[in-house]
């Protein structure tokens, strides 16, 4: 089956190819090391907040993962489809 195929068939998940290399792993770590610490010191309202804060950063993320790629798929569409290239390639 070819890529277009596996595209159409929703085989083709980029979500599925994360990133999982040292400094990733590290990154995550400091997260949840940080995490630990401020749950130690606050408490009550100053802990909902920083929940607060972390939950609309991750959604803030999310959304911005989204609309890069999907600004980065046009991109390499509109690259493509200024090529002079013939229907041979097709």
């Amino acid at each position: 089956m070819d890529w277009i195929e596996e595209f159409y068939y929703g085989n083709i998940r980029p979500v599925d190819h994360a990133v999982h290399n040292k400094e990733y792993s590290a990154a995550l770590h400091t997260i949840c090391e940080c995490e630990k610490k401020l749950q130690e010191m606050l408490s009550g309202d100053a802990w909902k907040l920083v929940l607060e804060l972390t939950d609309a950063y991750s959604t803030f993320s999310a959304l911005s993962g989204t609309e890069n790629f999907k600004l980065g798929f046009r991109l390499g569409v509109n690259m493509i489809g200024s090529c002079n290239c013939g229907e041979e390639m097709l």
